[in-house]
């Protein structure tokens, strides 16, 4: 295990050292790095919007869940480090949680000022990460429905009805 750290911490040495604070028994972020994560700038656009007004908040989960391309450090894996694996899966339930959310409340704004094809892209995102979710998919046929999809929305209704099936 620690041959694998130590390989992983000179990999990491390699290509992010001007970022990088790393210590004999950890690695973290230098906090006077002029450096962007997209996990951080998407968590904070998240909190942002659930600070405004329903009004405004359609522009910044927009934002926010564009950065979202999937789970935390996926591929990533340290042999050996249950510590590591365990701190990951909690962060990435975590960040993906985050992500549902934040995709459900910008679908059900998108529908209330009558943003069809932008919900159906949310609704259809939502779902990818998440089938299991009605509401989604009665939002996602409503949207094809609105957008003159009728065979598109039917089409859905077949899926969701196959999927919940299932459960």
């Amino acid at each position: 295990a620690k041959n694998n750290l130590r390989q992983a911490l000179t990999n990491l040495r390699k290509t992010c050292d001007p970022f990088l604070e790393i210590t004999r028994d950890s690695a973290s972020l230098r906090a006077d790095a002029d450096c962007r994560l997209d996990v951080t700038e998407f968590v904070r656009g998240v909190r942002l919007a659930a600070r405004l007004p329903a009004e405004e908040r359609i522009a910044p989960l927009a934002e926010a869940t564009a950065l979202y391309r999937g789970d935390l450090l996926e591929g990533v894996v340290l042999r050996d480090a249950p510590d590591f694996e365990e701190w990951l899966v909690a962060q990435r339930a975590r960040l993906r949680e985050l992500m549902l959310n934040a995709l459900h409340d910008l679908v059900g704004l998108q529908m209330a000022e009558g943003r069809f094809p932008e919900a159906i892209d949310g609704a259809t995102r939502l779902l990818a990460l998440d089938p299991w979710r009605e509401e989604a998919h009665r939002q996602l046929m409503l949207a094809l429905a609105r957008t003159g999809q009728r065979s598109a929305a039917l089409a859905q209704f077949e899926q969701c009805r196959r999927i919940m099936r299932e459960v």
